[in-house]
């Protein structure tokens, strides 16, 4: 039926097809504030991106929290202290076994989420999470026991403590400041892993590597420095600019 005076795009904004399944993930203006969030959380967590489908229309449902894949996420936070524990009790290789597990893990409740359309904000975000603590949390053990350079530690998380500072600030400012995903920071994001898994590998099993994990670990300082360095520029870029991008669209 025609109702008279009332314009067709707003009939059609009513119709139930273009109404979103799971509106609860929709992320509405007055919720600014948890996608600025969501942008800082990516840079930290996952490889300086988003969590994997945040923010994607249709990639994240509203499924129960308790999941198969978030129970492995779960999991794999939990294996953190104890890797930490083995660390410190020169038990490397018991460290070692449960980084590669935290790693299979990692893979497998992915592959589960995307298999059986798992996924949801909680399991990108647990995820994101679970990867980035059980990284920061190897680094600043290994550099307490002297077995990665502590400067190297320092650059590492003060990398991340900066990116942290200056969003937050933008958000203080209302600039809000949307990043876009770096190549060098998923650069970054592997190397740093791949030095993890070498330091402990070389220690448990005496594989006499020690020459070339230096290299290895100029490589870590050099790609962190760069991509923090070249996500502060895109900060300051922004901030000058009143926190828009060229097209006038708000970078959050």
């Amino acid at each position: 039926m025609h109702v008279a005076g009332m314009d067709q795009g707003a009939l059609e904004s009513n119709h139930p097809r273009n109404s979103r399944v799971v509106p609860d993930l929709e992320i509405h203006a007055e919720d600014a504030i948890l996608q600025r969030l969501s942008t800082v959380t990516g840079i930290l967590l996952f490889g300086d991106l988003q969590p994997r489908g945040f923010g994607q229309e249709g990639d994240l449902s509203a499924h129960s929290t308790i999941t198969l894949p978030n129970l492995i996420t779960t999991a794999r936070l939990l294996l953190v202290p104890l890797v930490v524990v083995a660390i410190v009790e020169d038990r490397l290789d018991i460290a070692f076994w449960l980084f590669v597990v935290a790693g299979v893990s990692d893979g497998i409740d992915g592959w589960i989420a995307r298999r059986w359309d798992l996924r949801s904000v909680l399991g990108a975000y647990l995820d994101a999470i679970a990867d980035k603590t059980l990284l920061v949390a190897i680094y600043i053990t290994l550099g307490i026991q002297g077995e990665l350079p502590r400067w190297l530690v320092i650059v590492v998380v003060s990398r991340d403590l900066l990116i942290v500072g200056a969003f937050m600030l933008s958000w203080i400012m209302a600039h809000p400041v949307k990043l876009r995903p770096l190549l060098i920071s998923k650069l970054n994001t592997g190397a740093q892993i791949a030095l993890a898994a070498v330091v402990l590998g070389n220690e448990a099993f005496d594989l006499k590597l020690s020459s070339a994990i230096f290299p290895v670990v100029l490589t870590v300082a050099t790609l962190t420095i760069a991509s923090g360095t070249a996500y502060l520029l895109d900060w300051l870029r922004v901030m000058s600019a009143g926190g828009r991008n060229g097209d006038g669209g708000s970078h959050a």
